[in-house]
């Protein structure tokens, strides 16, 4: 279902929402974005789901108003949110309450500051949701990120149950250390080849396990069987860009072990092999 193509709402027919109650209540977990199907088909499904013991992942796109997004919730769907279209902290923080759900995944696309000076969200807003127990989950991609910031809204979700989810792209950063001791969840590629890049990567993965988190590498091409080996035994969580060696490969074992490890629940956002 989360591959529907892009013409959702002109496409969907009274055969299409027959055949989601069907998925809801055969699948384990079923990711549908909310303007896929109208209201009283998404509640039947989210409740048919539950049923089912599945987990109904909801992606908000911002269709529905807060009375409508709460009943979805109530009815037990799971609340995949971003800052892009649920952005006003009062809206948040009625469905929150409305639902008596402490929990929900949030993606911070924006800059955390832009609420200070001409966005509705400031970053004491998002301070606020994480100690409401939101699970928040930002990437550096599009946008530079501020360490103390970002780590200061780590601690907050941590000492209210949840975590940061941080997808990393560049060069390595020291601030990266302290941003992994506060148990968040950091996804990124291999670092370069030189070894005081390894040797940062590996305190990285220390201060990590040691809250209770871990690093999340996505391997390109070119492997370096010596710090893949250090990386398993390490417990670091490794995904190959391609899984496809050939038997008598030293890199075979180590894929092996390594597809056997499975993330935990929300410690990435929707997909777990996608680098946001």
């Amino acid at each position: 279902m989360e591959n529907e193509n892009k013409e959702i709402r002109e496409t969907a027919t009274l055969e299409d929402s027959f055949a989601l109650l069907s998925l809801a209540s055969q699948e384990k977990t079923l990711t549908i974005r909310d303007d896929l199907y109208d209201l009283p088909w998404l509640l039947d499904a989210v409740k048919a789901s539950r049923r089912n013991g599945g987990r109904f992942r909801l992606v908000d796109s911002g269709r529905f108003d807060t009375v409508q997004l709460a009943s979805l919730l109530e009815a037990g769907a799971e609340w995949y949110a971003s800052d892009t279209v649920r952005h006003n902290i009062q809206d948040i923080d009625d469905i929150r309450r409305f639902t008596r759900k402490a929990r929900a995944a949030y993606f911070c696309h924006e800059d955390l500051n832009a609420g200070e000076d001409s966005g509705p969200l400031a970053f004491k807003d998002y301070v606020s949701l994480a100690e409401r127990g939101f699970y928040f989950y930002l990437s550096n991609r599009d946008k530079e990120r501020d360490w103390a910031q970002m780590t200061e809204l780590a601690a907050a979700c941590r000492k209210n149950h949840s975590w940061l989810v941080y997808y990393h792209h560049g060069l390595l950063d020291p601030g990266m250390i302290d941003l992994a001791g506060k148990k968040t969840w950091i996804h990124m590629e291999d670092p370069k080849p030189q070894t005081e890049d390894q040797e940062l990567f590996f305190r990285v993965v220390k201060a990590a396990r040691g809250a209770g988190s871990n690093i999340i590498l996505y391997l390109q091409e070119e492997l370096d069987l010596g710090f893949l080996t250090r990386c398993i035994k390490a417990g670091v969580h490794v995904y190959f860009k391609s899984a496809l060696f050939d038997y008598r490969s030293p890199f075979r074992p180590l894929a092996e072990k390594a597809g056997k490890k499975k993330l935990r629940d929300k410690t990435y956002y929707l997909y777990p092999k996608f680098l946001f």
